[in-house]
């Protein structure tokens, strides 16, 4: 009986051996298909094109480095699975990333960036507010020189910020009208005072209400083809406008709307002039428009379209 199983045990051995073998060599051939299917889909996702869109305060290639970087920075899937609306934490104007595939190889990159009324200057920083007053991002860099950086019209170097909130850059000084080809305007304010700020914390608690007000005229003003120099709060927390030399005063009772869409009619005819235009009280049933001119030695023009500017007598 003993030699019988020895027998057999040696009959299944050569079995073992060939089956062993087959599983090695299947293994191995599941092996190279996976490394080349992995190869393939790596050479193929490798990203060779990007497009960005939503950005106002960072140049695509700021974007794209941003999202392209590490080991896995260059994989059009792996991105694609990694951005869906990803949160950008800390002291930053972006507040989701988006990646959608366009082709296996392209991708575009939706930046959705923090949703910001105005911005304040205090010490050698600009403090960007939301329409609560609450700053979420602080920057050496005002609006405009976020918008003429990005859109390549100087050299940050040749950058200074005028007491105005203008961007001096040599050999011109650019406001915010010559950035009004539609997008997001975010107005300098002047007025406001906050000792100490923070991020994630209310700017000035008494002055919410006026930063409310702005936030709303900040929200028309995007839909319009004007671009106002700067918004002010003043000490009685009314928002001025100014525009060039005239100061729009919008009051305070937050009917924001219809006296900017009055105010939208009249802008043309605001160039050349010097003084007040009224609309702290203006509800929309009114034909006229008090502007309270400031003493010229040329003739103030006239306005004899509808709305009417009427000036107080003397």
């Amino acid at each position: 009986m003993s030699e019988k199983r020895s027998g057999k045990r040696r009959e299944k051995k050569p079995k073992e051996i060939r089956n062993r073998r087959k599983l090695r060599q299947v293994l191995l051939a599941a092996a190279v298909c996976a490394a080349i299917l992995i190869l393939g889909l790596v050479l193929l996702f490798r990203v060779r094109r990007v497009e960005v869109v939503g950005n106002d305060h960072y140049t695509d290639a700021e974007i794209t480095e941003m999202v392209t970087e590490g080991f896995f920075g260059k994989n059009a899937g792996i991105l694609w699975l990694t951005y869906r609306g990803k949160k950008v934490g800390g002291n930053s104007f972006i507040d989701t990333l988006s990646v959608d595939l366009t082709a296996p190889w392209s991708i575009r990159i939706r930046v959705e960036e923090k949703k910001l009324a105005g911005y304040i200057r205090s010490g050698d920083l600009f403090w960007y507010f939301d329409a609560d007053g609450v700053a979420r991002v602080s920057s050496a860099e005002s609006e405009l020189m976020c918008l003429s950086r990005v859109r390549g019209r100087k050299s940050e170097a040749f950058f200074k910020v005028t007491q105005e909130g203008f961007l001096d850059i040599g050999d011109a000084v650019l406001r915010p009208s010559h950035f009004s080809d539609g997008g997001n305007y975010i107005p300098y304010v002047l007025g406001t005072r906050a000792v100490s700020p923070e991020i994630d914390r209310p700017l000035n608690e008494a002055l919410t209400p006026s930063f409310r007000i702005v936030a709303a005229a900040k929200s028309y003003i995007d839909k319009c083809s004007f671009r106002p120099d700067s918004m002010e709060i003043t000490p009685e927390g009314r928002i001025w406008l100014h525009i060039g030399d005239v100061v729009a005063d919008l009051g305070s009772d937050g009917r924001v709307e219809i006296k900017l869409r009055e105010l939208e009619g009249i802008y043309p005819k605001l160039s050349g002039r010097r003084g007040t235009l009224h609309l702290e009280n203006y509800d929309g049933t009114r034909n006229r428009i008090i502007f309270s001119a400031e003493p010229e030695t040329q003739e103030e023009p006239e306005i004899q379209e509808e709305p009417e500017i009427q000036e107080p007598e003397a």
